[in-house]
């Protein structure tokens, strides 16, 4: 590791206190941070050096680190705007060393240039500065017209006192505006009590799906990120008006306790209205800017979130293995196209087929593909989910079907990103004789064999992995996305002897030119037999190999141990765990039988504790597992082809397609994808619906409402007759509640770019029966806010009290478990919980 570096006292003061609970390792894990060690190898192989902290904990002290250091970065730039502006006072210096916040000093940044580009400022501040500081003094025993007279002057172009008393407001104006503490007040009563507002654009071009906008307001501290998105989305595209609304009264009575004079003074009839002036003209809307900025940036990094989580959840996807598949480019007019690839994913044949209009050629085509599938010996066909792919998964399993001969099976495919990569230089360079359709189809069948490899050739942002995807701050999505493909690949493994270019360069420690030494030297002396000798790859020294090493699978080699995920470095240690039992190393491999006699403690030491050696343990007991699963094609109804075939009530197998912070979407095999809501996920309340399932997942659906007019259905997996969960405060704090009715309020994100619904008519706030509003008559019941001020009385509480003593002791877990084990132990956790009621 390199020296450590010089840190910003304030960087490690702050990342002491937000990760306290991990203050011993802290030190360790930044050191190793600053060296540049890849987080799958700290996390997995470094295990006694940084507490057993997971890769996802360590992303979030490494994110946090980044995001200190561009404070203190942000920082001294605001500084320096500040002096450049005149405006470094003693007490905007402290408001600026404070700030906590990018987005603030970037305000303050901000602010400053908007000072600096005003042309009329400096010339004005010299001609009616005087004057202006003279009013501000209040000079006693003058009148305003005796004040304003000295500075009269025709050469100056100042024709009389009127004329001078308003270039000395104008000044005094200006200063206002320039008052960094003003801003910031108006700007913290825009986020504390402002809200998003959107409203039609009168007689625009507005498209049908801003149409149910006719009222949306959401309080800025508390609306969803989804929604924000559609919000400016809609303000982008001339649809919408966007702003914050706000109590105009209390903004400016907050300027006024900064700017007007004691009562006494001479001049101050002049105040009141130059401060509404400066908070409607200067203030109000910088600060709404700010604010703006600031939800599109809090939204920004809760859809990454989600859209990480999304393509993570992808990429685990079980893989077909080694199996034939034809791959299927869906067509209307243009045909479909054909690609089969063997086992290994060589293309070996394509053709193009029209069974649909206009030409109806459906005999040929069925044909061809029976030939296809007969002559190549296909397994699967894998159809992609462009347009017209229900159309095209109907005529192959009418095809198939009726051919006695053929025994493949339909698979739908996730086929986002895949036009993308066929049009790229991958593709042309792999296929250069095939056109682009046809290098979809190869993409396609290769997909589904191996979806982590061929996914790893898409551009991480033209993978489809949420709605609003294109809204959110591309450079930040393709880094988060990127990062968390490196860290799949790690978990599963890459096989140097079989991966692209692509895949190889995701792999720790690899980089681009990495990857094509090793390609290289693949093709120059066959393939690997042992992981050493990837050290004979130029690029590859000592640093580069540790990190790269533990995540290679060679498989068929020379040293079986280099087909798991165990480090070279502790072979010697499965040597000696072999020696004690009178075996080989390669006997241990799912071995749990021999592994079961033998004592992990025993193997732990100073160099390798515990947790790594029960790491080592698991990879000998499940050699050879893919983490991913076992793949197993899901099985759609063939009586539903359209919407108009579902009703509510059916019960339906579907897969998770893409997961919201509202809900997740089901495809349950027509063209449309069903809305499993986030309160339709479970019996009790679900926080974030990626706890609860994942992209990819099979899962049982129920039809519980069709909109055939806007083309959408939504679905349960709550089972029949339960009622719905309660919905929790989102906020925790009193009088932010919003209601059963909130969650639907406004429901940005839905398929298609669809933008908030609007308001909640008021009438069921304060006295009435709404459904957001407090019952009458109880005005301390524990449902409202003096109830949760002051506890009892009221029915719900000696119920909690009781279930909180029925409730049973539950064991620790241990934290040096597998992240997946930790997880599932979690998960179970949380179910009984539920189950006790608690």
């Amino acid at each position: 590791m390199t020296d450590h570096p010089i840190r910003d006292p304030f960087v490690m003061e702050t990342l002491s206190s937000e990760f306290r609970e991990h203050a011993a390792v802290l030190p360790t894990v930044l050191e190793f941070l600053d060296a540049g060690v890849p987080l799958p190898f700290l996390a997995r192989y470094r295990k006694e050096r940084t507490g057993g902290l997971s890769e996802t904990v360590l992303r979030r002290i490494r994110d946090r680190r980044d995001e200190l250091e561009e404070i203190g970065k942000r920082r001294r730039q605001a500084l320096r705007e500040l002096e450049l502006a005149g405006l470094s006072s003693a007490e905007t210096r402290r408001r600026v060393e404070r700030t906590r916040s990018v987005a603030a000093l970037e305000d303050v940044r901000d602010f400053c240039r908007d000072l600096l580009k005003d042309p009329e400022r400096a010339a004005e501040e010299e001609t009616f500065g005087p004057l202006a500081s003279a009013i501000l003094r209040g000079e006693a025993g003058l009148s305003l017209e005796e004040l304003a007279a000295p500075f009269v002057s025709q050469e100056r172009g100042i024709p009389d006192g009127k004329a001078a008393l308003d270039g000395a407001l104008r000044v005094i104006a200006r200063r206002m505006g320039a008052n960094l503490e003003a801003f910031f007040r108006v700007r913290s009563h825009l986020l504390s009590a402002g809200r998003l507002r959107a409203r039609l654009v009168p007689d625009g071009d507005v498209h049908s799906k801003y149409k149910m906008v006719h009222d949306f307001s959401e309080p800025v501290r508390s609306v969803a990120g989804q929604r924000v998105l559609a919000v400016l989305r809609g303000g982008r595209e001339k649809a919408l008006t966007v702003g914050i609304e706000a109590d105009r009264g209390k903004a400016v009575d907050l300027l006024r306790e900064m700017f007007l004079p004691p009562e006494e003074h001479p001049y101050r009839e002049l105040f009141p209205g130059l401060v509404e002036n400066v908070h409607d003209e200067v203030l109000r809307p910088r600060a709404e800017r700010s604010v703006l900025r600031h939800l599109k940036e809090k939204a920004d990094r809760e859809a990454v979130k989600v859209f990480s989580g999304n393509l993570e959840q992808l990429l685990l996807t079980p893989p077909a293995g080694e199996r034939v598949v034809m791959g299927v480019h869906p067509g209307i007019r243009r045909g479909v196209k054909l690609a089969v690839v063997d086992a290994e994913g060589n293309h070996v044949a394509h053709a193009t087929i029209f069974p649909f209009p206009p030409k109806n050629r459906t005999e040929a085509a069925k044909k061809t593909v029976g030939d296809f599938c007969r002559h190549h010996k296909v397994e699967l066909v894998a159809v992609g989910t462009g347009a017209g792919s229900r159309e095209t998964e109907r005529f192959f399993r009418s095809a198939l079907g009726e051919d006695d001969g053929v025994q493949a099976k339909v698979v739908l495919v996730n086929d986002a990103g895949s036009s993308a990569y066929a049009s790229g230089h991958l593709a042309k360079r792999e296929f250069p004789k095939l056109d682009m359709r046809a290098r979809c189809a190869v993409t396609i069948a290769r997909r589904l064999q191996d979806p982590l490899g061929e996914l790893a050739k898409v551009e991480p942002r033209a993978i489809g992995v949420g709605p609003y995807q294109r809204d959110v701050d591309q450079a930040l999505l393709n880094r988060a996305l990127r990062e968390i493909i490196r860290s799949v690949v790690a978990r599963v493994g890459v096989d140097p002897n079989r991966a692209d270019l692509s895949l190889l360069s995701y792999v720790p420690g690899f980089s681009a030119r990495i990857a094509e030494a090793v390609m290289a030297r693949r093709s120059e002396k066959g393939p690997f037999g042992r992981r050493e000798e990837l050290r004979e790859v130029p690029g590859v020294d000592e640093r580069v190999w540790l990190f790269a090493a533990g995540f290679l699978r060679i498989r068929g080699g020379e040293n079986p141990l280099d087909a798991t995920g165990i480090h070279p470095e502790h072979y010697r240690l499965v040597e000696e765990m072999a020696a004690r039992l009178d075996l080989e190393p390669a006997a241990l491999l799912g071995n749990g039988d021999a592994l079961s006699g033998l004592d992990p403690s025993g193997f732990a030491g100073e160099e390798i504790g515990l947790p790594t050696v029960l790491d080592i343990f698991r990879e000998l007991r499940e050699a050879g597992r893919d983490p991913r699963g076992h793949f197993e094609p899901p099985s759609f109804r063939e009586d539903l082809r359209t919407l108009e075939d579902l009703r509510p009530g059916m019960e339906l197998e579907g897969i998770v397609t893409n997961i919201a912070g509202f809900g997740v979407f089901v495809d349950v095999g027509i063209e449309q994808e069903g809305l499993v809501h986030v309160s339709q996920l479970a019996d009790g309340f679900v926080k974030d619906p990626g706890h609860v399932t994942a992209v990819g997942r099979r899962v049982k659906v129920r039809v519980i409402g069709v909109d055939r007019e806007r083309k959408r259905f939504s679905l349960s997996m709550r089972p029949p007759g339960t009622a719905r969960p309660r919905r929790r405060e989102e906020s925790g704090r009193p009088g932010d509640r919003r209601g059963r009715g909130g969650e639907r309020r406004g429901r940005a994100g839905e398929r298609g770019g669809r933008p908030p619904a609007g308001r909640r008519p008021e009438k069921g706030r304060g006295g009435g029966k709404g459904r957001t509003g407090r019952r009458p008559g109880r005005p301390g019941g524990p449902r409202s806010e003096e109830g949760r001020r002051s506890g009892p009385p009221g029915k719900d509480r000696p119920r909690v009290i009781e279930q909180k003593a029925k409730r049973e002791p539950e064991p620790e877990i241990d934290p040096s478990l597998p992240e997946e084990e930790l997880y599932r132990l979690k998960l179970e956790r949380l179910r009984k919980r539920f189950e006790q009621g608690t």
